[in-house]
């Protein structure tokens, strides 16, 4: 487990946790400095678990960091890196489940679209961002702030407000369509009854 803070490429001690879905094995590494290795480890999973099938399985695992920084990814490595405190935070403001979306997303959806020529032409067709984020990063934040927005309008409608919606669609008109048509056959996930 890399810490770019300290630019140690594994950190000695680190916990290492395996979680099984039906068609993945997860790992979720936790540095030892962080005060519930298991709970984080345990909330981690939960987030990863409501994940569509498609993205989720293209993780190769999840890297829990002590202390506070932004959650971070690494496409090509299939992983992404939380902090303790951000995770504390996100889970407070009930919106950890969003931020495992976007970092997966970087993981899952970044190699398959962002180089497209239909995303880049409907990138321009928009001439507009979704947030100040992807409009100051539009060739690495643009895929991840959309497609959970779009994730939401295909899959939990009526979850935002009305007005939300409405300004979505207004704002992304063709990347929502896109993301829609990418996302549409993705397979939200099930608890077994």
């Amino acid at each position: 487990m890399y810490d770019p803070r300290r630019d140690m490429l594994f950190v000695d001690g680190a916990l290492h946790f395996d979680v099984s879905f039906p068609d993945q094995l997860l790992r979720i590494n936790v540095h030892p400095d962080v005060g519930d290795p298991r709970q984080r480890a345990v909330e981690a999973a939960a987030s990863v678990s409501r994940l569509p099938t498609q993205m989720r399985t293209e993780l190769r695992y999840v890297n829990i960091l002590d202390g506070d920084g932004a959650a971070w990814e690494e496409a090509l490595g299939g992983f992404f890196t939380l902090y303790d405190e951000l995770m504390e935070r996100r889970l407070a403001e009930h919106d950890l489940d969003e931020t495992v979306f976007h970092e997966t997303a970087h993981v899952a959806l970044d190699p398959l679209l962002a180089n497209k020529p239909e995303w880049r032409s409907n990138q321009r067709a928009d001439n507009n961002f979704i947030t100040s984020y992807a409009a100051k990063n539009p060739n690495k934040e643009d895929i991840a702030e959309s497609a959970l927005f779009a994730w939401t309008l295909t899959h939990h409608p009526g979850r935002l407000p009305a007005d939300v919606e409405a300004g979505v669609r207004s704002v992304i008109p063709n990347r929502l369509d896109y993301l829609r048509n990418v996302l549409e056959s993705y397979t939200p996930p099930s608890c077994p009854a």
